[in-house]
């Protein structure tokens, strides 16, 4: 009896769950015998073991449905292309003819008994069948959508099998997918793949550390892109792709049944591992998770030594040997197709990039060229350079700036590689009128070893921003030139208008109109996209102007938001401010101070119900939605929005709890932890006078160099949270005694006794002290030439002990060139601004004792 007759006979005996156990057991046996080259055999006959349940199960549901229509199930992906392994995904796909919706009676069957119902862990199909299923629901309608069927799902669906097709529906929808798909698209799509895999992996085939057998160089979705790409035009599976190469690289078929028998040995062997583990520990196995699904595939040094323990050294050395065939096969196959080209209409991807593969007639160049910009960006290309001079250089257009331009800013991809092409072929000046006096006339700075104009700058902070908006802001570091999370969120006429800000920031100047007048005369931007990046130009400066003075002012924020008509003008300007000052350190310290004010204005744009809503359900920038504790909405107002959505808000949320039980209690609670930049010193306490002092004079005790400070205030019920930032040399610090201390001095007011005035001795320093207007705060700068552990203790203590000050918000920014200190506070009674300013300059300022 052979293998699918004995499944079928252990199905009608046993059942489908008691039969896949049975021999997806015997198939993790047969991965880990000594033969090395039978890996697709045994993959093949782990997938017609799926194959064959599902589709008994998939008979008896039609059955108990008396469902006549026709329909089609689908195997695809690796189970089409009967690849499987242990914890291969089942990937499915039912065909219809008809209505797909949840409306039709036997899709929502389906679906029921895919998924898990309420109160229960599993789905019936899984309970049944003993495996889960990756299924939907599809039309031809949906194969035509290039929105509900991309370049990736094309893919898997073109190595797709029948389990049950009486009708014949899956040959209709592959001719579907071919006629209404671009081949181009498809070969971009495989082509891009292919280049992350060689990005993401450089190690080459000799590499031991460590390997991923799925996705490395050398793997297996190497292997499918190499099968896909030089046959893209005829629209054929990987299957069929392997059969016609079979004879004239018997090397290559033979290295990837290694790997496949390889990938099938280390699940198999994992799984084995996991088992005993959970025995030895008298517990039943956890559950798969993702995390370690990514893990399974990768074969460690570790795995590698234990291949040659089980399969012998030479086993090692047909391993290396099959990477590297794969490797270099995958490389030439690839490298020939892109050779060949691929043809899109006029356009054709060669080796170097995009060309125009027919020469334009002269009063067709302007247009092919933007079609040519246009591919590039959608697609995320590269232009071959060298036909550019040859087709289109000595251009002029009579119609000034034209719309094609405009068009490209409203195109995701990189439009900086755009304007480098126009750059080179000098259409600046008809593009931008004034661009090229404005070149002749700025004066040419040192770059990175290369002289750039004023315009070349700016096309720079567009490839910035683009750089910085493509990557994950998970990676970001906490302090450098970030993007808030809305940049996923902006229409494509705000980043338009961005971008366009970026590229005429100075030219009103050169040409002698208002930034409003000039972008009103650039054809193609619709209105609004103008309109936004008027507002930027006239308003670039106010930010880094008005932030650091007037931040802590209670109306501030409103009085930012009747500058602009609207969240997305701010957001933009936001934006722009961002890069535009990316290389600027003077303004560094200021941008942590930008960015607690942003939520704020936000908000001002909000109605009353809103911000109601929003406080009650936040979204901080962790990302996860937080449901507060009905007793802690009240701390959770006071705090208020700005906080817990700002550069802090992820360790606000946490410890809103706390601030509840030190509230309740009157006893201060704080902790120090690791961080990136060095350590952070937290602190939840009731407020009085003079607390600034005690904490940062407990830092001093200890010698901890404090580098940043944020201090927030909860007005309402009469309590701070502060978070202090100290340098990495905290580490030797003794943790427990130091906190003891901290939480002894809080408590029971204790400043320290050194004398203020010999820390701040020599140092030179510029202090300042500004109306704050609302709410009667003054702000007090302190800036310092050097950092000096100490200085926040002595300005605090002195503000409280000369001035009766009580500090309501501090602001501590330290790098190689000094320390800035920003402290916000009101002094005591009977001091007016004059006296406070003039009190301040005589203890605080280089003349103090």
């Amino acid at each position: 009896m052979n293998l699918e007759d004995s499944i079928r006979s252990s199905i009608k005996q046993q059942g489908r769950a008691a039969t896949f156990h049975h021999f997806s057991a015997l198939n993790n046996a047969d991965f880990l015998d000594i033969d090395l080259f039978n890996g697709r055999k045994i993959a093949q006959g782990r997938t017609k073991l799926h194959e064959l349940i599902i589709e008994d199960w998939f008979l008896s549901f039609l059955a108990r449905h008396e469902y006549e229509r026709p329909v089609a199930l689908i195997m695809h992906g690796g189970s089409g292309r009967e690849e499987m392994v242990l914890y291969s995904d089942v990937d499915v796909d039912f065909l219809f003819d008809g209505d797909v919706s949840e409306n039709n009676p036997f899709i929502k069957s389906l679906v029921e008994e895919m998924y898990p119902q309420p109160g229960l862990q599993i789905g019936n199909f899984e309970k049944e069948c003993g495996f889960a299923m990756h299924c939907q629901q599809r039309n031809f309608d949906d194969l035509r959508d290039p929105v509900k069927f991309n370049a990736r799902q094309i893919n898997s669906f073109l190595d797709a099998r029948p389990v049950y097709d009486p009708q014949g529906i899956l040959p209709q929808a592959l001719e579907v997918v071919k006629n209404h798909s671009s081949h181009f698209e498809q070969f971009v799509h495989n082509l891009h793949l292919w280049e992350e895999i060689c990005e993401k992996f450089p190690h080459s085939w000799d590499n031991l550390h460590e390997f991923n057998i799925k996705e490395g160089r050398g793997g297996l979705r190497q292997v499918q892109s190499a099968m896909r790409i030089p046959f893209i035009e005829r629209w054929i599976s990987v299957s069929q792709a392997y059969k016609e190469i079979a004879d004239s690289h018997p090397d290559f078929m033979e290295s990837v049944d290694l790997m496949i028998k390889i990938r099938g040995w280390l699940h198999a062997r994992r799984e084995r591992v996991r088992r005993i583990e959970a025995r030895e520990n008298n517990k039943a196995p956890c559950s798969v998770n993702s995390q370690y699904l990514k893990k399974v595939d990768t074969l460690s040094y570790e795995d590698y030594q234990a291949f040659g323990d089980h399969f012998g050294a030479e086993a090692q050395e047909r391993y290396l040997h099959a990477r590297r065939i794969i490797e270099t096969t995958s490389e030439a196959r690839v490298g020939a197709a892109r050779k060949r080209g691929c043809q899109h209409g006029r356009l054709t991807l060669g080796l170097q990039g995009l060309y125009v593969h027919v020469a334009p007639k002269r009063e067709e160049r302007m247009s092919e060229l933007f079609e040519l910009l246009r591919a590039s960006q959608s697609k995320d290309l590269p232009i071959d350079i060298s036909e550019l001079h040859e087709k289109f250089m000595g251009m002029r257009s009579s119609r000034g700036s034209l719309p094609e331009f405009a068009e490209l800013f409203y195109i995701p991809g990189k439009l900086s590689q755009s304007l480098e092409v126009l750059a080179r072929l000098n259409l600046y000046n008809d593009l931008l009128p004034g661009s090229r006096e404005w070149e002749a006339s700025s004066a040419q700075k040192g770059h990175r070893g290369q002289f750039l104009t004023s315009t070349a700058f700016a096309r720079q902070k567009v490839a910035t921003y683009e750089e910085i908006k493509a990557v994950d802001e998970s990676s970001l570091p906490p302090v450098d030139v970030s993007l808030p999370k809305i940049t996923k969120e902006l229409p494509s006429e705000v980043e338009a208008a961005v971008l366009l800000a970026f590229l005429t920031k100075r030219l009103p100047q050169k040409t002698k109109t208002s930034p409003r007048e000039y972008l009103s005369q650039l054809p193609g931007f619709t209105e609004r996209t103008t309109d936004i990046a008027s507002c930027i130009l006239e308003n670039h400066d106010f930010l880094l102007r008005e932030v650091g003075t007037h931040l802590n002012s209670p109306a501030f924020a409103e009085q930012v938001a009747k500058r602009f008509p609207s969240a997305d003008h701010f957001k933009a300007l936001y934006l722009f401010s961002r890069i535009d000052q990316a290389k600027k350190d003077e303004t560094a310290h200021l941008w942590p101070m930008v960015d607690e004010l942003y939520p704020k204005v936000l908000a001002s744009f909000l109605s009353e119900d809103e911000r109601s809503r929003a406080m009650r359900n936040l979204q901080p920038k962790l990302g996860a939605n937080i449901a507060f504790e009905e007793e802690d909405l009240p701390l959770v107002e006071d705090l208020g929005r700005d906080v817990l959505e700002g550069r802090y808000g992820h360790l606000a949320v946490s410890w809103i709890p706390k601030f509840g039980k030190v509230r309740d209690s009157g006893e201060p609670i704080v902790d120090l932890a690791r961080v990136d930049s060095g350590f952070e010193l937290r602190v939840a306490c009731q407020d009085y006078k003079g607390l600034m002092a005690v904490i940062s004079g407990q830092c001093l005790e200890f010698n901890a160099d404090i580098r940043q400070v944020y201090a927030y205030t909860l007005p309402q019920h009469g309590l701070v949270f502060d978070v202090f930032t100290l340098a990495p040399s905290a580490d030797k610090i003794k943790r427990d005694t130091f906190l003891l201390d901290l939480k002894k001095a809080i408590s029971s007011r204790i400043f320290i006794g050194r004398d203020p005035y010999k820390i701040l001795h020599g140092l030179e320093r510029e202090v300042c002290v500004d109306d704050m207007e609302d709410g009667g705060l003054l702000r007090l700068s302190l800036k310092a030439t050097e950092n000096r552990i100490g200085v926040l203790f002595a300005s605090t203590y002195l503000l409280y002990r000369e001035l009766g000050a009580n500090i309501y918000a501090a602001k501590v920014f330290v790098d190689e060139r000094g320390a800035t200190n920003s402290i916000f506070f009101k002094p005591g009674e009977g001091i007016d601004f004059y006296l406070a300013s003039e009190l301040a300059k005589k203890h605080l300022g280089n003349s103090g004792r």
